[in-house]
């Protein structure tokens, strides 16, 4: 695997995280949360018949 020298020197010096598995494996984790967020959000209002649920409030 080729990897940026200077993009991972960058990287150390703004996590703190000096161990290149370890951030390799942080950034990776965080391409798979951003990644799904977008997967998320494009399903969101998909669906233009779907009506909102019912909201349960106890009356004071």
């Amino acid at each position: 695997m080729t990897l940026d020298d200077d993009l991972l020197e960058r990287a150390e010096e703004l996590t703190g995280v000096s161990e290149r598995s370890a951030l390799i494996r942080d950034a990776v984790e965080l391409l798979v949360r951003i990644e799904t967020g977008r997967q998320l959000a494009a399903l969101g209002g998909s669906d233009p018949g779907a009506e909102a649920a019912p909201r349960s409030r106890e009356h004071a």
